[in-house]
């Protein structure tokens, strides 16, 4: 196994050479600070990422910092190389550690692709994740995070967590926020130093305040900091002072603190210690209930619902989401990674995957079972109404953890327990929810990427959700018939880092979000989608879903013949009708157009006896149904599963 003691050492020596504060400036820009017109084509696998400069930084604060300027340029360019070098071999050494030998692998059976990914290391997706959530994300739900918390905040920081987002989002506002060639003759420190004095949002004794809670000085920190996975001082106090000014290296590290050490302060006040544990719940379902609620306003979201028999309570859920025939099963849990786990304790990893995610999961399937196998069961809300779930047929877990929990991916596919035959969770933070329902801001999108997501398992192996969202925006989510194992370019994060920021009006200058995308649906298909919404009914989604499952092409046709059917129709006055099969005998579809002068009962009649026919000849079969007069695109459809005795139709009322 490869040490990377030896090279944590070669860098500490490094970031103590005279100038390096200078040339760690130079690294964030050249790494971190991209221009938004080039975000799109960052290849950020090249670059070094947030955990690896703030790696360098916590090194950097073990001691004083010397604002010296380097000797030489020669000197400065150097030290940034040998830096970028032992940060390479750092990665290389934490990837190698963990790795199975190649003969241990040989002498290994595997029986399924499971068996292998849960041999997936831990370590390094740990320490080189990204951070987890965008800059303003952690400052927007640390209001929600810490809203039963304003008195503890007032009585023991001094400071408000409002007033601790408001100079956070002034410090932004008021720092320069340059390209690594607009420095050039430029000191690097005014780029990255705050002058607390020129602060304004607040007053100056709170802005003081603020100060002395998120800064550290250079020489008294960082004590016991030797690890890639040890606490770090340099993000908990991400506030370094140097002289009379701060010197921040990046937002991000400054708003995630202001999210997290809050809670830990009040872990380490023995009177308020218990409260806290004890608001984090409660605040994390109030974050996940406000955005499952927000951003779904056709659906029905719930918070706190106990799934009673008779007056016994068998389960409770957190937040329930339903929509027509769908819902979601959404268990919410507050636990973070341990310092040990952090470090690789196999152990501790899997205690901590129980806490925060295997229990979530257990919990979830509990849920599902009662509501789709017990028809004696009821549903009641915090507010004590019954909640009805009469028509819903299938049910998604999500498992949200209120942290940033690192790797989460790969903990999934080494950690998680699950029984052949039970569906998957999907598993994130409260922040990647979030990003979730801002970009599929359609509920039957939304429904349909969760479906997929937990319907197609270990198919998709990616480092974050927003490789695998970035894709499904391109085109839907579905099962790959050429690859046991699909794995997705991680560029194709880059596509939630243009579009999510626009969704919350913080667009990036001078990109247009137009372009980034183009619609994966013709207007013909999508205009038959948005009629069938309008039409409603408890099969609706399941329509659509089959849709989506199309090629566009394909659908395209689809709508094309159901147009030719029903202008058929309006020339000669009867019926016509059209079926596809697709390959694989998954799906079916019947296309049929009526004239004016049948009868809503023979429509009816008609369709039952054609859903009758193809039952056999397909896993699911739907029919869309148009009427001779009818201005809509769609007036009507049917759907069947080959495992019932009849089909579920819904007709428009305009037959008699």
């Amino acid at each position: 196994m490869a040490d990377p003691t030896p090279i944590i050492s070669q860098l500490t020596n490094l970031v103590n050479k005279q100038g390096f504060i200078y040339a760690y400036c130079t690294l964030v820009l050249k790494n971190i600070a991209i221009a938004p017109s080039d975000i799109l084509d960052v290849n950020w696998t090249n670059r070094l990422n947030h955990k690896e400069l703030s790696f360098l930084l916590g090194l950097m604060i073990k001691n004083p910092i010397t604002l010296e300027l380097p000797k030489c340029k020669f000197s400065f360019e150097r030290q940034q190389k040998k830096a970028g070098r032992l940060l390479e071999e750092l990665h290389n050494s934490v990837s190698l550690s963990e790795f199975p030998s190649f003969s241990d692998l040989q002498s290994e059976k595997f029986n399924s692709v499971e068996e292998i990914l849960k041999l997936q290391p831990l370590v390094e997706p740990i320490f080189y994740d990204n951070p987890g959530a965008y800059d303003f994300q952690w400052l927007e739900l640390a209001s929600y995070r810490y809203a039963y918390d304003e008195e503890w905040f007032e009585n023991s920081l001094g400071i408000s967590i409002q007033s601790m987002i408001n100079i956070a989002v002034e410090i932004k506002g008021t720092r320069a926020n340059p390209r690594e060639n607009e420095c050039a003759n430029t000191d690097l420190l005014d780029v990255f130093c705050i002058d607390p004095t020129q602060l304004h949002s607040e007053p100056a004794e709170t802005v003081n305040r603020f100060f002395d809670l998120f800064s550290c000085q250079p020489g008294e920190a960082n004590k016991k900091f030797d690890h890639i996975n040890d606490v770090n001082d340099a993000e908990i106090t991400p506030l370094i002072m140097l002289d009379q000014r701060y010197f921040l290296a990046d937002h991000t590290f400054l708003n995630q603190s202001i999210y997290e050490s809050p809670y830990y302060w009040m872990c380490e006040d023995n009177k308020y210690s218990q409260q806290a544990l004890r608001n984090r719940g409660p605040a994390t379902e109030r974050i996940v209930y406000h955005i499952l609620f927000d951003s779904n306003q056709n659906g029905r979201t719930y918070q706190g619902v106990n799934i009673l028999k008779g007056k016994q309570i068998k389960a409770e859920i957190d937040v329930l989401f339903v929509y027509s025939n769908k819902a979601f099963v959404v268990q919410v849990k507050s636990k973070k990674l341990t310092a040990l786990a952090k470090r690789g304790d196999r152990s501790k990893l899997k205690n901590d995957f129980q806490i925060a995610c295997q229990g979530a999961y257990t919990q979830g399937l509990s849920c599902r079972s009662l509501i789709l196998n017990d028809n004696t069961v009821k549903l009641v809300n915090n507010k004590g109404s019954r909640v009805n779930i009469s028509s819903v047929d299938e049910i998604y877990i999500l498992c949200i953890t209120g942290d940033s929990y690192p790797a989460l991916q790969a903990q999934q596919r080494a950690l998680l327990e699950k029984k052949e035959g039970d569906p998957f969770p999907l598993i994130m933070s409260v922040f990647d929810l979030e990003i979730i329902c801002s970009l599929l801001k359609d509920q039957i999108d939304l429904l349909y990427y969760v479906s997929q997501r937990t319907g197609l398992g270990n198919q998709y192996i990616m480092n974050s959700e927003m490789e695998i969202l970035g894709l499904h925006l391109r085109s839907p989510l579905g099962k790959s018939r050429d690859f046991d194992v699909v794995v997705p370019e991680p560029q194709l994060a880059n596509v939630v880092d243009v579009l999510f920021p626009a969704s919350k009006g913080q667009p990036l200058p001078g990109v247009d979000t137009s372009t980034v995308i183009s619609s994966y649906w013709t207007e013909n298909t999508k205009s038959l989608h948005a009629e069938l919404k309008h039409l409603g009914g408890p099969f609706v989604v399941d329509v659509i879903f089959s849709f989506y499952g199309l090629t566009s092409e394909f659908a395209d046709r689809v709508v094309s013949t159901f147009d030719s059917a029903k202008m058929q129709t309006m020339l000669d006055g009867k019926m016509h009708d059209c079926s596809f099969r697709l390959e694989g005998g998954e799906l079916g579809i019947t296309l049929t157009s009526f004239p004016i002068y049948f009868t809503s009962a023979q429509v009816r009649s008609i369709c039952f006896k054609l859903a009758l026919r193809h039952k056999s000849d397909a896993d699911k079969w739907f029919g869309l149904i148009s009427i001779q007069t009818s201005s809509s695109v769609v007036d009507g459809y049917w759907f069947m599963n080959r495992n019932w005795s009849s089909p579920q139709i819904k007709i428009r009322n305009i037959l008699t």
